[in-house]
């Protein structure tokens, strides 16, 4: 099973952005109509969401028990079509009288008022990145016959803009090395003692349970900044940087179970495209080795 799934909805916005050509928004797509939270605001035309985001859900698992009286974890697969975890939950839900601080609040998206058992809350189900110290790098990764792996910067040199065509065997089989040219930017996703706090809170406030304070799927969001009026506790009203076309570029199977992992956690999502060097190593011609040079 593939851990992370790229959706088609990133693949879109990667084409539109790479040819700077309008992003068609479709509907059924973002977060905010899950959720009902400005959804029908979209960017402008010239501006392009950003992976800025993600997002939690808890229904990317189950358990089943085996033969052997254990109980094995069993993760579920998204498909590049679905536009949401299999079920959302927010990072940090809090009482009106009790919201997040301004500076607190910066770090959250899709915020929404919701009603548990007759009780007013107040959600937050997205969390920004810190995107501060990510950098892009391009790397040269081997993949040698015993599967052991090499990776090691790929400088260029007056080579590449020179090249040199390899010529084909026209029988036989031409056979490529385990060369490959990578590009990636590691994002963490990171979870801290105080989200893992807010996540117990989340549970005991929606099923009374905090051992169901679980994140089994993660979610990688584009979208872009908006700021809205927001009306809050007593009718205070304060300004809110909130997040309009929110979709999921990349869907991530994980397992988190706060209870027992108080510090957290922290997953590294590497960013990125690999492409086969397609280096010609040897050609076979009838029965007879080549080594290419």
């Amino acid at each position: 099973m593939d851990k992370i799934t790229r959706t088609g909805y990133g693949s879109i916005l990667q084409t539109c952005m790479f040819f700077k050509i309008p992003y068609p928004w479709l509907p059924f797509t973002t977060l905010n109509e899950l959720l009902g939270i400005e959804s029908g605001i979209i960017p402008p035309s010239t501006v392009y969401p950003a992976a800025n985001y993600f997002c939690i859900g808890n229904k990317g698992h189950s358990f089943e028990p085996t033969a052997g009286g254990m109980i094995a974890l069993k993760s579920f697969q998204h498909k590049a079509t679905d536009a949401a975890p299999f079920n959302i939950l927010p990072f940090v839900m809090r009482e009106p009288t009790n919201d997040l601080s301004p500076a607190e609040r910066a770090r959250y998206a899709l915020r929404k008022e919701v009603i548990v058992d007759g009780v007013r809350w107040i959600a937050y189900y997205l969390k920004r990145l810190d995107m501060s110290n990510v950098t892009a790098e391009l790397l040269y990764k081997t993949v040698k016959d015993d599967g052991s792996v090499t990776v090691t910067p790929y400088v260029p040199d007056n080579s590449n803009l020179h090249p040199v065509p390899s010529e084909l065997a026209p029988t036989g089989v031409n056979v490529t090395s385990g060369d490959y040219i990578t590009a990636q930017a590691l994002v963490p996703l990171s979870f801290t003692r105080a989200d893992t706090d807010e996540l117990k809170n989340v549970a005991n406030i929606l099923w009374k349970n905090t051992d169901l304070a679980i994140v089994s799927e993660l979610g990688l969001v584009t979208a872009a900044d908006h700021r809205i009026d927001v009306t809050g506790n007593g009718g205070s009203a304060f300004s809110f940087l909130e997040a309009i076309g929110c979709q999921i570029a990349s869907h991530m199977s994980a397992f988190f179970h706060a209870n027992t992992s108080n510090d957290g956690m922290k997953q590294v999502l590497n960013a990125g495209a690999t492409e086969p060097l397609f280096k010609l190593e040897n050609q076979v011609i009838n029965n007879l080795t080549l080594k290419a040079v």
